[in-house]
């Protein structure tokens, strides 16, 4: 309805017929407006437990004006607008069956934005299992799916239509670049399959393992020539990949307009991630559960991370059915040294300081902040180091003719593949007595053995047992094992 057409003079008559007796108390500096509302054909008061009959003569009584006659006018009149245009009430807490808010009525979800979006979009998945490398003809099978798919967008909203245009010219690009680089003659030791690996992340919502595309042969000008054009085709199809990104990003925009009003998550949203911890975890892992009641479909949802250096990022995924009490998840590359790009595929931050998780659908929307450095980086680093093992060997003083043996010890990495760059405190303890001799070190792999050895002048006993304390950066997170002396 519009209030605008109702005069003042309506609503103080309507007022007058359904008011019995109202009040302003002027309280404290504080003006309370008090009201009890009449049953429009028996007079009754709502608010009443009992029916209450009109007098004889048909009339209704109302207060007789006072000083305050006026002001308690003006307030009524205020709060009836504000309410409703029929005065039905005077506040929910005086009701006893209250009308509930009318629903929010949404505009379908134009199909073409879901086709448009399972193909922008990366992808989330139910578990880390179903991530891998599509095989040449499985890349090739997806790209001309989706250009078909992308295609056949047929819509008048201008909005969808123009980004679904540009798709499918970035789609195109994709295909014959990735064409080229198959047909392409390799140098010699060059893996054929790495140029494939790429294009998993087109579908897959990450990039596959780029490493071998960084192979420059050496051994002729012919095996450079070669490289150089697989090299040139990579650069045209990485800008190809931005171009899908910034389509990629202008997703949240237009499911917006389509998406329940935001919600606070209500314990219905978790989020989880765990980033990328030594030089064989290449990834960063996003897990997000939908606690529920009910299943979500169609969700456009948009991850902002944040990394120390200040910088940030985003991606753009799309569900199209996540089932309630589930957990759905994606990896992010931290990106390869490629062709002229030094992090060809990124799509995280190192130091990652947090993430904003947004997400937009017809039965639910919100965002929430999910605060990654500090607490939650500790259980992970906590977590990869449960299953390390650090085997000790003490070396005792040997007196030589030429040179002495001094004391040290030397540790052995096991049960974890490697680690990243630590600082290692080792303190050699003897009763009483105990030196400590740090180090830094920038990283240790699996079956490496590390040797500790302090200046002759700083040890100068056999201790009877050793501590081994190793720290790393961005976690508070300390490794801590003892080895006894025998």
């Amino acid at each position: 309805m519009e209030l605008s057409k109702i005069s003042f003079v309506t609503c103080r008559r309507k007022l007058r017929q359904q008011t019995q007796s109202s009040a302003a108390v002027i309280e404290n500096g504080r003006v309370r407006a008090r009201c009890r509302c009449q049953n429009n054909r028996s007079g009754e008061s709502l608010s009443s437990p009992r029916l209450r009959r009109n007098p004889p003569n048909g009339t209704r009584r109302f207060p007789s004006p006072s000083p305050g006659h006026h002001a308690k006018q003006l307030i009524l009149f205020v709060v009836a607008v504000t309410l409703s245009v029929s005065l039905i009430g005077c506040g929910r807490e005086e009701l006893p069956n209250s009308v509930p808010a009318a629903p929010v009525l949404l505009r379908p979800m134009p199909p073409e934005y879901l086709v448009l979006a399972r193909w922008v979009a990366y992808e989330f998945k139910s578990s880390p299992e179903e991530f891998r490398d599509p095989s040449p003809a499985e890349t090739a099978s997806a790209l001309e799916s989706g250009v078909k798919a992308l295609e056949g967008i047929q819509t008048p909203n201008a909005e969808i239509a123009d980004l679904a245009a540009q798709a499918v010219v970035v789609y195109r690009d994709i295909r014959l670049h990735f064409q080229q680089i198959q047909t392409l003659p390799r140098p010699r030791g060059y893996a054929r399959q790495c140029a494939n690996a790429f294009l998993g992340g087109l579908y897959s919502g990450y990039s596959g393992d780029l490493s071998g595309l960084a192979y420059v042969a050496q051994s002729s000008f012919d095996a450079q020539s070669k490289l150089q054009a697989i090299m040139d085709e990579l650069n045209e199809l990485w800008s190809a990949v931005d171009r899908l990104e910034a389509i990629q990003a202008q997703l949240p925009r237009v499911a917006l307009k389509y998406s329940a009003p935001r919600s606070t998550s209500d314990n219905r949203l978790d989020v989880d991630m765990d980033a990328a911890w030594g030089p064989p975890a290449s990834h960063d892992w996003l897990k997000l559960f939908n606690a529920g009641p009910g299943d979500l479909e169609n969700c456009t949802v948009q991850v902002e991370l944040t990394g120390g250096n200040g910088k940030s990022r985003k991606n753009v995924h799309f569900i199209g059915h996540w089932p309630a009490a589930s957990w759905v998840c994606t990896k992010y590359s931290h990106g390869e040294p490629m062709a002229d790009r030094a992090d060809a595929g990124r799509q995280t931050l190192g130091d990652l300081q947090h993430a904003e998780v947004s997400i937009w659908s017809a039965g639910f929307t919100t965002n929430q902040t999910y605060v990654y450095l500090g607490a939650e980086r500790d259980k992970d680093v906590a977590s990869l180091c449960h299953s390390m093992t650090t085997d000790g060997r003490y070396r005792p003083f040997v007196k030589g003719m030429l040179w002495h043996t001094q004391r040290s010890v030397e540790f052995t990495l096991g049960g974890i593949d490697s680690l990243p760059g630590f600082q290692a405190d080792v303190k050699f303890c003897r009763d009483t007595t105990s030196k400590v001799w740090s180090s830094q070190h920038p990283g240790w792999k699996k079956g490496e053995k590390k040797a500790f050895t302090p200046p002759k002048d700083v040890l100068t006993f056999d201790p009877s047992h050793i501590e081994l304390v190793l720290s790393f950066p961005g976690t508070k997170y300390q490794y801590n094992s003892t080895m006894i002396v025998k």
